[in-house]
């Protein structure tokens, strides 16, 4: 993304391969371009209705990218990363760990923004990406999926859609190119082990 559109927002049918898409960039990003990378997935049966928990589950993540990155680790950090508890300061620790990491790149990443259909998951997902949207996305880049359906997804719609943002819209052609690509993936190991058992073909042939 340029530096007038810093948010991918990839849209698709349910089954179509947002999350395996998501996980193919996040390991390319961190694999071949060594940028840092924070995710949060969301999932329907167990909805996070709480801000507080999501910002410490990102923060966490880029606290040990930078134990990984930077040593000696900065006492100080260390203990304020230890003793946060609000939204507020966990939003501050986020700020200082982003400026602590540079210049890595650095890439959220929130797959199923309809998952969290409940009205406080809902204002705990979009007060979070609202964060991240009014105050990282200067030195960061944000990645979201969801579902495509009538009525878009809340977050989506009160903090996203007003902002300069590169859609992907995943249709029958891309589901199939995803199909192949995990064809190709699974079909060489079954290739390597021809002399696996019956039973244990099986299992590739399903996952294929």
């Amino acid at each position: 993304p340029t530096s007038e559109k810093r948010i991918m927002c990839v849209n698709g049918p349910a089954g179509f391969g947002k999350s395996i898409l998501s996980s193919f960039a996040i390991r390319h990003l961190q694999k071949r371009h060594g940028a840092i990378v924070v995710y949060y997935f969301c999932q329907l049966s167990v909805p996070c209705d709480n801000a507080c928990d999501i910002l410490r589950l990102l923060a966490l993540q880029l606290f040990d990218d930078y134990c990984a990155r930077r040593l000696p680790i900065d006492e100080d950090l260390c203990n304020e990363t230890i003793g946060c508890k609000s939204q507020e300061q966990f939003q501050e620790l986020i700020g200082k760990l982003s400026i602590g990491l540079r210049p890595h790149p650095i890439y959220f990443f929130f797959d199923g923004l309809d998952e969290a259909q409940k009205p406080n998951a809902q204002q705990a997902l979009s007060s979070t990406i609202e964060f991240i949207c009014n105050e990282m996305l200067h030195s960061s880049k944000l990645w979201v999926t969801q579902r495509r359906q009538v009525q878009l997804a809340k977050c989506y719609d009160l903090v996203i859609s007003s902002r300069p943002h590169y859609k992907l819209e995943i249709h029958d052609h891309t589901e199939g190119d995803v199909g192949t690509y995990l064809h190709t993936k699974l079909g060489e190991p079954e290739r390597r082990f021809r002399d696996i058992r019956e039973r244990d073909r099986f299992v590739f042939q399903f996952a294929k």
